[in-house]
């Protein structure tokens, strides 16, 4: 089917694994382009990109880190920042209840 395609038609696939389908001489031929997964993996430069653009700052130690656990995928930074994300925000959640709490803990008469 892919051998039979007209010139302009361009066909996408994507797969986890290597397809169990004969196209060696398409790429010998020049009319298929692989991209493997460590083209796809973002560097250290762009996630530290992405978590600027999200107000997230990390050392650079640690953004080497999130590329080495993520393997740099995409998805899977975008996972990790996510994470980061909402741990800081209950951590500022955590830290505003504590402050509340002793602040009705005072006015109660409940600090001698």
């Amino acid at each position: 089917m892919v051998r039979r395609f007209p010139g302009p038609v361009r066909l996408l696939l994507l797969t986890r694994r290597d397809p169990q389908l004969p196209l060696a001489r398409l790429r010998l031929d020049g009319r298929l382009h692989d991209m493997r997964s460590d083209e796809l993996a973002t560097d250290a430069a762009e996630v530290a990109d992405l978590l600027t653009k999200i107000d997230m700052t990390l050392t650079a130690a640690q953004v080497d880190v999130l590329v080495e656990q993520t393997g740099g995928r995409p998805a899977g930074v975008r996972l990790a920042a996510q994470s980061l994300v909402v741990a800081r925000c209950n951590k500022g959640t955590s830290a505003r209840a504590g402050q509340r709490g002793a602040q009705d803990r005072v006015r109660g008469g409940g600090v001698a």
